[in-house]
C-alpha cells in the first residue's frame, strides 16, 4: 500500500473523515439541491436519496490542510488542486469551470451512490483511500466505476464525450 502502514492509514482515514464531515456540513448548508433532470441522473447512477444531495460551485475544490494528508494525498497527486469535483457524502463540490459539466456532476453522483452503498463517510473513505494508495487514483476501482457509469448514463441520454478510452 505505497509504504503506508496500518496505523498511519487509520490516522489518514480519521483525518479525512473529520475534514470531509466539516466540508459536507458546509456544502449541505450552502449548496444547491439537484434539479429534476439531475435527480433523474442521480437515480440512474444508483443514488437512493438524491433529495439529500447538494452541490456547491466553487472556483477551486478545497484541499485538506492537515500536514499528514498533504504529504500522503496531495503531494503524490492523489488529490489535485485542479480537481473538477469532490464528493463528501451528500455534499458535492464542483469547480465552476469544470468541463464538461454534465460529465463531472454525474461522475460525482456515482460517488454519492458509493457513499450510500458502503454505509457512510468512514467506510467509503477507507475503501476509496485504500484503492487510491494501492492502485493509484486513476486505476482505483471506485474512480473507474464513477468514470464508466457517468459515461454510460450520459450516453443513454445521447450525450457522449471522448476522454480517449
Amino acid at each position: 500500500m505505497n509504504a503506508t502502514t496500518a496505523p498511519k492509514f487509520d490516522q489518514i482515514v480519521q483525518l479525512m473523515v473529520l475534514w470531509s464531515g466539516q466540508w459536507q456540513t458546509h456544502i449541505l448548508k450552502h449548496g444547491t439541491p439537484l434539479d429534476d433532470e439531475e435527480m433523474q441522473d442521480a437515480r440512474m447512477v444508483g443514488v437512493v436519496s438524491p433529495e439529500k444531495v447538494k452541490v456547491l460551485m466553487v472556483p477551486n475544490v478545497p484541499m485538506p490542510h492537515y500536514p499528514l494528508l498533504q504529504s500522503t494525498l496531495i503531494q503524490p497527486n492523489l488529490f489535485d488542486a485542479d480537481a473538477n469535483g469532490l464528493t463528501l457524502g451528500y455534499g458535492i463540490f464542483l469547480k465552476c469551470v469544470s468541463f464538461p459539466p454534465q460529465y463531472w456532476l454525474t461522475h460525482e453522483l456515482v460517488h454519492v451512490a458509493q457513499y450510500e452503498r458502503l454505509g457512510g463517510l468512514m467506510p467509503c473513505l477507507q475503501q476509496y483511500l485504500h484503492e487510491c494508495l494501492t492502485d493509484g487514483y486513476l486505476k482505483s476501482g471506485m474512480e473507474q466505476e464513477a468514470h464508466l457509469t457517468a459515461l454510460e448514463c450520459l450516453a443513454q441520454k445521447g450525450i457522449t464525450f471522448d476522454f480517449g478510452n
